[in-house]
């Protein structure tokens, strides 16, 4: 019950724009989508009754960051010159794109509770804060807005 909550709180701010969203800008390089698509190495069908571990694995392609708590703002892939590509492996790798150009490796895993019983799902990439994960189809949600942090949106890539 408290999954599906969450969706129509999420589905509720995805609808709403205030006058105090804005972008930002980050330098990046042109994108082939093709040469990502090469480099999958998993063809993960998408069950959402699959554990996450294989739900996440593939090529997630950035689309929007909310970010943050009192004064937020929306920050969009159209304002990148390349997309930002997460590129999750079996075994916990995890490589971050700039289009093509590698930006950096990381490392990432999944827990099941955030407190001790809670039932929530979370992600913990490299030595950052656990961020609640939610993978919807071909939709993701990184969420750190349980600390009023950034929730940032991503879209499979096929």
């Amino acid at each position: 019950m408290r999954y599906v909550s969450f969706l129509l709180i999420m589905s509720a701010l995805f609808s709403c724009k205030t006058s105090k969203d804005q972008s930002k800008n980050e330098p990046a390089t042109i994108v082939t989508q093709d040469t990502l698509k090469e480099e999958a190495t998993l063809d993960v069908p998408v069950n959402s009754n699959a554990p996450l571990e294989t739900l996440i694995i593939g090529n997630w392609q950035w689309s929007k960051t909310i970010c943050c708590g009192r004064t937020p703002y929306t920050e969009t892939a159209e304002s990148l010159p390349a997309p930002k590509i997460l590129k999750f492996q079996p075994g916990g790798a995890l490589q971050y794109f700039s289009g093509e150009n590698k930006t950096s490796d990381q490392t990432y895993k999944i827990a099941y509770e955030l407190l001790k019983d809670d039932g929530r799902t979370t992600i913990t990439i490299g030595a950052r804060q656990p961020a609640l994960l939610h993978i919807e189809g071909d939709n993701m949600i990184i969420d750190y807005g349980y600390i009023d942090l950034q929730v940032e949106y991503y879209q499979r890539i096929k």
